[in-house]
Order: C-alpha cells, then sequence, then structure tokens
C-alpha cells in the first residue's frame, strides 16, 4: 500500500512526500524480508521522485540500487536494468560526471545479453555514450560510437534518426581532427538529410564545419569556410521554400554571426562589422528567447568595432545601449559581460 502511494503522490506532482513514503515501504519491506516485494521497480520510482524532488545525489543512490535489483532478475529483466542505466547516465552528465555516465553506458554495451536489447534502446545506449565521449573530449572514441549508430539505424523506416546521427558524427570526425574521413561524412548527412530532412540541425552542422575549419587551419582556409556558410544558407532557404517548421532567425542569426567571426579572424574587420551587424536584426525576430544571442552579437560587433577598428566612442555607446537592454529583459550576467567589455574599450582609448 505504502508503493502504491508513493506512485499516486509522483502523478500528482508531490515528489518530496513520495521519496518519504517509498523510503518507507523499502523498510517495511525489508524489516520482514518480503522476497517478493518489487525492490527493484520501487528504488527505480525513489530515484525519480528524489530527482524531481531536487535531490539528484539521492536520485543517482536509488537508480543505482535499482539497476543492481534489475540484474539480480538475470535476462529476465535485462531492458529493464538498461532502461534503469540510460536514467542514470543521464543524471551522472547533468551532474558534470561525464566519466562515470560514460562508464555506465558502457557497461550495457559490455553486458553478455546487450545483443537481446530493443534496437531503439541499444541504438539510445550508443547514442548517449557517443556525446558522453565528446564531453570528455575524447572525440575520436566518439566519432567511431556515431559511426556504428550510423551504420546501425541507416535501415530505419523512420530515417530523421539517421541524418541526426550523421550529422553528429560527421561533427566528431572533425573535432577527432580525421579529416581524411570528414567529407564522405559530411557528404552521408546530407544525402540523409535529403531523405529526412533535419533542417535545423543541418544547418547547425554546416555552420559548426565552418568553424572547426577556421580553428584548424585559421585563415589560409577561408574561402572553404564561407562556402560551407553559404551552404548552410542555402539549406535554410530550402526550408524557408518547403514551408518547414524551423528555426529561422536563430539560424539566420547564427550564420551572420559566424561569418563574420570568420572574417574578423581574416583581418577582413569592415566586413565582420557588416556581417554580425546583420545578425542584430535577426535575432530581434526571436523575441525573448533571442535576447541572448543578440546579446553575444552586440558584444562582438563592439570588440571589432572598439578593439579592430579603433572606433571607441562608437563601441562604448553601442555596448551602453546593449546593457540597458540586457538589465530590462533579466540578462544580469550579459549585462556583466557588455558592461566589462565596455569598461575595457574606454579604457583603451585613454
Amino acid at each position: 500500500m505504502l508503493g502504491l502511494l508513493g506512485q499516486v503522490l509522483l502523478q500528482n506532482g508531490e515528489a518530496a512526500q513520495a521519496v518519504e513514503v517509498f523510503h518507507r515501504a523499502l523498510a517495511e519491506a525489508g524489516r520482514w524480508g518480503d522476497d517478493s516485494y518489487p525492490f527493484a521497480p520501487t528504488y527505480m520510482m525513489l530515484g525519480h521522485a528524489s530527482a524531481c524532488a531536487g535531490d539528484e545525489g539521492a536520485a543517482i543512490r536509488a537508480l543505482s540500487e535499482a539497476a543492481a535489483r534489475f540484474d539480480r532478475k538475470g535476462r529476465a529483466a535485462v531492458e529493464e536494468a538498461a532502461q534503469v542505466r540510460l536514467q542514470l547516465a543521464d543524471l551522472l552528465r547533468g551532474n558534470v560526471r561525464a566519466a562515470d555516465a560514460v562508464a555506465v553506458l558502457e557497461s550495457v554495451l559490455l553486458d553478455a545479453a546487450a545483443p537481446d536489447l530493443d534496437e531503439r534502446m541499444l541504438a539510445q545506449v550508443r547514442l548517449d555514450l557517443a556525446r558522453g565521449l565528446s564531453e570528455l573530449e575524447e572525440h575520436r572514441d566518439a566519432a567511431e560510437e556515431y559511426l556504428r549508430l550510423a551504420d546501425a539505424v541507416a535501415g530505419w523506416e523512420d530515417q530523421s534518426t539517421h541524418t541526426m546521427v550523421a550529422c553528429e558524427a560527421s561533427l566528431a570526425l572533425a573535432r577527432a581532427d580525421r579529416w581524411e574521413a570528414v567529407e564522405a561524412a559530411r557528404e552521408r548527412a546530407l544525402a540523409a538529410h535529403a531523405k529526412a530532412p533535419q533542417w535545423d540541425q543541418m544547418v547547425g552542422t554546416l555552420r559548426e564545419f565552418a568553424k572547426l575549419v577556421i580553428r584548424e587551419h585559421g585563415s589560409d582556409r577561408m574561402d572553404a569556410a564561407l562556402a560551407l556558410l553559404a551552404e548552410a544558407d542555402a539549406v535554410g532557404e530550402a526550408a524557408e521554400r518547403a514551408g518547414a517548421s524551423y528555426n529561422s532567425w536563430f539560424l539566420r542569426g547564427g550564420s551572420h554571426y559566424e561569418r563574420a567571426r570568420c572574417l574578423a579572424i581574416a583581418g577582413r574587420f569592415e566586413e565582420a562589422l557588416a556581417e554580425v551587424e546583420r545578425a542584430v536584426p535577426a535575432y530581434e525576430e526571436g523575441g525573448r528567447p533571442a535576447e541572448s544571442p543578440r546579446a553575444e552579437a552586440v558584444r562582438l560587433a563592439a570588440l571589432i568595432e572598439g578593439a579592430d577598428l579603433g572606433r571607441t566612442q562608437a563601441a562604448v555607446a553601442r555596448l551602453t545601449a546593449a546593457i540597458t537592454r540586457c538589465q530590462a529583459v533579466g540578462l544580469p550576467e550579459a549585462a556583466e559581460i557588455l558592461a566589462d567589455l565596455r569598461q575595457r574599450i574606454a579604457a583603451s582609448e585613454s
């Protein structure tokens, strides 16, 4: 009865009370030594309730115990054990414990029962593992996981997953400095996108490629970076023609912003300033959610204007207006960053 009450409380959003009731249920069952009691599912629900109550440490401990108890049931509970470990890994990553999350996910794949898992669950484990490895900057291992996953999902009827994974795989290869394989991976992503469009992700992938090309090769590959940004713009334009639902203001603003960064690295400051100034009105179309990237675009514009072009007064005026705007829309950290830059630019004039 206590276990059922805990479930009702959890479903009603009363997480803290549910945590207390689940603890009581487990204590009573343990006291009487009732092996028929569903300990593993109760620990799993305790983990959910603890997470909802904001106690992620307790949630991690409860989910770890749930996974261990599901393991004792052998192959009969392999799906449940894997599901709990997916949730556990997600919590660990959220607590900046990516290495622990990776270890948990690897344990799922190394289990002898892994081939018995549902293919979609197995794919989710590989995807989370690849992302965890990327967070640890183990880009080569991440790229290998993404490529295995891309092969696994290539035959799925729903090809949108293949597009998403192909995009992430191509970027992982670039971050791993495996440029000999990048072009083929990028073509695979574009081919998958043609079958099952993922507009936002495809544009973001091409834009990130441009950033990585500049980071790796500098201004020597400026033309290649600009070509990638033009390709990203073309994908966005195709989405508009198709009447697709996608984040237009974010994608257009991001392309202008990245193009400005590339031009600034090449020392083409006037062009860079003009480009980032195009990003600002693009972001303004997004309303309140766009205020943070808009503030960043203004920061870059002021940096180019004040530090590179020597127009300190104009840069200070630009920043002053942006600081006032950030304070008005509730972005105190952005306002502080802009104020610090304004102080440095003003000091450089004197």
